[in-house]
């Protein structure tokens, strides 16, 4: 959304697939302003100077950052340079959510609307590395969980040894690293020892 003055000039709503980040949103909202800053008719404006206001610090910290690589941070980037390039001066300030200030009220209605909304075409759906690897660890803790889950039920319905004289007591355990079965067993001098299902044993 563009305010020339008090008045709105240009607005937009946009939706993000479900996968997609709040930061990415705030980010393409950055982005989709500074697209349509360099169609505005330049000769009606003076001086050429942008103010983009955005209530996420995460937003701004990452567009100040040089080692931040990420799609729209690196599209933002671009996009100011060609401005500059166009004698428009640039400014990126930060501005407090849900304190009753006009411009962002009016952005966080836009972008709800735009995410209710049915049947609307998609404007961003890339997803970043950090929910591909989140989405990833949460599968494997899902599928460690199920098949420890698994283990420990065969391991309850193997049969105890118990301990006589010359004979070994075995107790069966669920190991918690592969989540494997492991006999362990302690000797008539009480050392410990692992027998793993594959044959391998440990002292």
């Amino acid at each position: 959304m563009i305010f020339k003055g008090s008045d709105i000039i240009a607005r937009q709503k946009l939706k993000l697939k479900g996968r997609c980040s709040n930061n990415q949103a705030e980010q393409l909202a950055i982005q989709k302003t500074l697209e349509e800053i360099e169609l505005l008719n330049r000769h009606s404006i003076s001086p050429l100077t942008a103010i983009t206001y955005t209530d996420s610090r995460v937003s701004l910290d990452s567009l100040h950052n040089p080692n931040n690589h990420a799609f729209l941070e690196v599209e933002i980037r671009k996009k100011v340079a060609s401005l500059e390039r166009s004698e428009w001066r640039i400014i990126f300030l930060w501005v407090k959510a849900h304190a009753g200030i006009y411009g962002n009220e009016i952005a966080d209605r836009l972008a709800k609307e735009a995410a209710r909304s049915e049947g609307t075409k998609y404007a961003f759906a890339r997803i970043t590395k950090s929910t591909i690897y989140q989405e990833a660890e949460e599968e494997t803790r899902r599928k460690w969980q199920s098949e420890w889950k698994t283990s420990q039920k065969s391991c309850r319905n193997q049969t105890l040894l118990s301990h006589s004289p010359g004979q070994t007591k075995i107790q069966n355990k669920t190991h918690p690293k592969n989540n494997s079965c492991v006999h362990w067993a302690r000797d008539d001098e009480g050392i410990p020892a692992s027998v793993s299902p594959e044959g391998r044993s440990d002292v």
